[in-house]
C-alpha cells in the first residue's frame, strides 16, 4: 500500500495559458489569413496576409509548447509579436492618424506584459496521489 504515483506535469497552468494565447493567435490570423485587413485605410508593414502568418506562427508555437518539453520559446515568441503588434498600432495612430491607434498599442503591450508575468510563474509541485481506503465502499482518490 505504499506505492503512490505523482500527478502528470504536463497540462498545468501555464499550459492552460500558452493554450489561451494559442487560441487568440489563431482567431487573430484567421481574417488577416482570409484578407480581412484589420484596420481599412490603414497600411501594414507586412501586408494584412503577412501579419496573418506571422499570427498563425505563433498560435502554432503556442500549441507545441503545451505538449513540448520547453515552454518558455512559445511564451517569448508570443510576446514578441504581441509588442510588435503594438508597435505596429502605434504607427498607425502617430505616423498615419488614427486617433484611437494608441488604445490598441496600450492593450497589446499590457498582453505582452502579462504573457512574460505567467512565464515567470513556477509550476506547483505536485502532490502524491494516494490510493483509496479499501475500507469505505466506493472510496475515491482524493489526492
Amino acid at each position: 500500500m505504499s506505492s503512490y504515483r505523482a500527478r502528470p506535469q504536463r497540462f498545468r497552468r501555464r499550459a492552460a495559458f500558452l493554450g489561451y494565447l494559442g487560441v487568440v493567435a489563431i482567431m487573430r490570423a484567421y481574417p488577416m489569413l482570409h484578407s480581412i485587413p484589420p484596420y481599412p485605410g490603414y497600411s501594414l508593414w507586412f501586408g494584412t496576409l503577412g501579419w496573418g502568418w506571422l499570427w498563425l506562427g505563433v498560435g502554432i508555437a503556442c500549441f507545441t509548447g503545451i505538449i513540448g518539453r520547453y515552454d518558455r520559446p512559445a511564451f517569448s515568441i508570443a510576446a514578441g509579436l504581441m509588442t510588435f503588434w503594438a508597435a505596429q498600432m502605434t504607427d498607425i495612430w502617430l505616423a498615419q492618424g488614427k486617433p484611437d491607434g494608441w488604445t490598441m498599442a496600450v492593450t497589446w503591450l499590457a498582453f505582452a506584459a502579462i504573457t512574460l508575468v505567467v512565464a515567470s510563474w513556477p509550476e506547483p509541485a505536485a502532490a502524491p496521489l494516494r490510493p483509496p481506503d479499501p475500507q469505505l465502499p466506493g472510496a475515491r482518490n482524493r489526492g
